[in-house]
């Protein structure tokens, strides 16, 4: 339990306001759901020659790594939303152009 709580609190340093704490918190608890997922997907697309597929895996960790980084140096902190919904994007399209994650969203789009 101590060591989710280091991963919960990395990037955050003692001086920053609550609110700045919880973005940072709920970022990395997204972020130890998610990478494991990305990295395994990525390792199934490799064997599979779905390199396309793999290009969007590492897009995904690329962006991720991108958000980290803001996290820890605090730079272009604007920016760490429009990672989240630009991931999202991400995602939402894989599951629609590949039949590709939760086929649910194909029923909400009407596809």
């Amino acid at each position: 339990m101590v060591r989710l709580k280091h991963l919960l609190d990395f990037g955050i340093a003692e001086s920053e306001d609550l609110v700045e704490v919880h973005k940072q918190r709920m970022f990395n608890l997204f972020a130890l759901a998610v990478i494991p997922f990305i990295l395994f997907t990525l390792t199934t697309n490799l064997l599979h020659s779905k390199y396309n597929l793999a290009v969007i895996n590492i897009i995904q960790l690329s962006i991720f790594a991108f958000t980290i980084w803001i996290g820890v140096h605090k730079n272009y902190t604007f920016l760490r939303t429009w990672m989240l919904i630009m991931l999202s994007c991400i995602s939402f399209y894989v599951a629609l152009e590949f039949r590709n994650g939760s086929e649910y969203r194909g029923i909400v789009t009407g596809k």
